[in-house]
């Protein structure tokens, strides 16, 4: 399983697939970045956004099941699951390459993400991962925790069952992709917290612009076959 920057995806579709990358001061491209044909474009690609966020030090279950280089398969070919590293990726590079554990600067940008996520309300703790169909808008985020499981094998086995539950939503709006994972997992007591309205490209790249600010950047798995 490869990673590559959350940066260079949403470059990629920008583009089109053309060669070009873009240059000059990095907080001028996020604003180009995000504009929102470009957010569209990789909208396009996937149905629906997931947001990992966990302490690479307290939760190693969740290191060690990233590195299994399963999460690709598990979650489908139309989500893609975003996290934050200390190590930038923007060309894809083996995902157990990456420098997992930067004690000065860990949890910071997972911890900002889910900040400003919930904002204004408490944030839930970490670890946890959190679920909006469009990045572009104002869709509303759910957010299931993932602590209390002993090895990657519980992750794993937990997140099969919330991507099975994502994968089937309906995609006519947002709210009822929303309202059909609080349903599901409802029925299957998970727990669960649901964020409110907000605005998801808003916090994305607030939390994009605080991982640049701290030498980390946000990042997905690609498949090998990318």
């Amino acid at each position: 399983m490869l990673a590559t920057s959350f940066t260079s995806l949403l470059e990629e579709a920008a583009l089109g697939g053309a060669e070009k990358r873009y240059s000059g001061n990095i907080a001028d491209r996020l604003d180009v970045l995000f504009s929102q044909d470009h957010l569209e474009q990789l909208e396009s690609h996937f149905d629906c956004f997931g947001i990992l966020a966990f302490d690479p030090v307290a939760d190693r279950a969740i290191v060690d099941y990233l590195n299994a280089g399963t999460l690709p398969s598990d979650s489908g070919p139309r989500l893609l699951v975003i996290w934050s590293s200390s190590e930038s990726a923007p060309a894809p590079l083996p995902l157990d390459s990456l420098d997992w554990i930067d004690i000065e600067r860990r949890d910071l940008v997972a911890q900002e993400l889910i900040r400003q996520l919930f904002a204004p309300k408490p944030p839930p703790a970490l670890p946890g991962i959190a679920f909006v169909q469009r990045i572009s808008g104002g869709d509303e985020p759910i957010y299931f925790p993932l602590m209390n499981m002993a090895d990657e094998k519980q992750i794993r086995s937990f997140l099969r069952r919330v991507f099975e539950i994502v994968n089937a939503a309906p995609l006519d709006d947002g709210k009822a992709f929303v309202n059909h994972l609080a349903y599901k997992a409802e029925l299957a007591r998970m727990n669960f917290r649901r964020a409110g309205a907000s605005s998801s490209k808003q916090w994305l790249l607030r939390t994009l612009r605080f991982a640049k600010e701290h030498a980390s950047d946000l990042i997905s798995a690609i498949s090998l076959a990318v």
